[in-house]
C-alpha cells in the first residue's frame, strides 16, 4: 500500500516532510537514514526502533559550547524522545508553560521552526560510546 491510500492530502503533507528533513539533514544523511529504517524486518521491529524500545550505545551529553542553557539541553534531550510539553513538564517537575517558554527558547536560538529540527539537532549532536 502506498500513501496515496489514505488521500492526496497525505501526499503532500509527506511531500513536504520529505523536503524539510534533506533540507535538515543533507540528501545523503537523509539517504542513508532511510537506507536504514528500510532495513527493519517488520513493523514490530521498526516501532521498536523508533520509540527506541531496543538498546543502543550509551551517548555523550551535548557539549558545553551548546548555545542553550542546562535546562534548554534537558528539554531538548526530551523533545528528541518524542515527548510532549506537557510530558516534559511532569518530567522535569516544571509547569507546562515553563516547558513551553524553554521549547520557544531553543528553536530561538537555534533557528528552527519545529520540534523535528530540535530533535535532529540533538541527535546529530550525540556521539556513541564504545
Amino acid at each position: 500500500m502506498t500513501i496515496a491510500a489514505f488521500g492526496p492530502h497525505m501526499v503532500e503533507q509527506h511531500a513536504h516532510c520529505e523536503e524539510e528533513i534533506v533540507r535538515a539533514l543533507g540528501r545523503a544523511a537523509y539517504e542513508s537514514a532511510l537506507a536504514e529504517g528500510g532495513g527493519h524486518r517488520g513493523p514490530d521491529e521498526a516501532i521498536a526502533y523508533a520509540l527506541r524500545t531496543a538498546p543502543e550505545p550509551a551517548a555523550v551529553p551535548v557539549s558545553a559550547a551548546s548555545p542553550l542553557t542546562p535546562r534548554e539541553r534537558d528539554v531538548a534531550a526530551l523533545v528528541a524522545e518524542g515527548m510532549s510539553n506537557r510530558q516534559i513538564a511532569s518530567a522535569l517537575g516544571r509547569s507546562p508553560r515553563t516547558v513551553d517558554g524553554h521549547v520557544e527558547n531553543i528553536l530561538a536560538k537555534l533557528g528552527f521552526a519545529s520540534r523535528a529540527r530540535i530533535a535532529s539537532w540533538w541527535a546529530a549532536k550525540q556521539e556513541p560510546t564504545r
